[in-house]
């Protein structure tokens, strides 16, 4: 038992540092390995989460870059 708690420490440090991916082995049935399943699956969401935010992000610059580049020709046009 005292492996598979290490293992799930060791994942539960690099995942509080940030590492979104990492994950726990499973190398048995027990109530270790269901925590260590749920574990995977919780990181697993985040990483998701995470993943889906910076599209979001990146979809936002985006457009804003794109209304100002729109401002800017709209002004330049108007000052012509």
């Amino acid at each position: 038992i005292r492996r598979p708690l290490e293992e799930l420490n060791r994942a539960s440090v690099a995942l509080s540092k940030g590492d979104l991916t990492v994950r726990v082995p499973i190398t048995s049935n027990d109530e270790v390995a269901l925590i260590a399943h749920s574990f995977n699956e919780m990181v697993e969401i985040w990483e998701t989460s995470c993943w889906r935010a910076k599209q979001a992000t990146l979809h936002l610059v985006n457009v804003s870059t794109s209304m100002f580049e729109t401002a800017i020709q709209l002004e330049a046009n108007a000052v012509s």
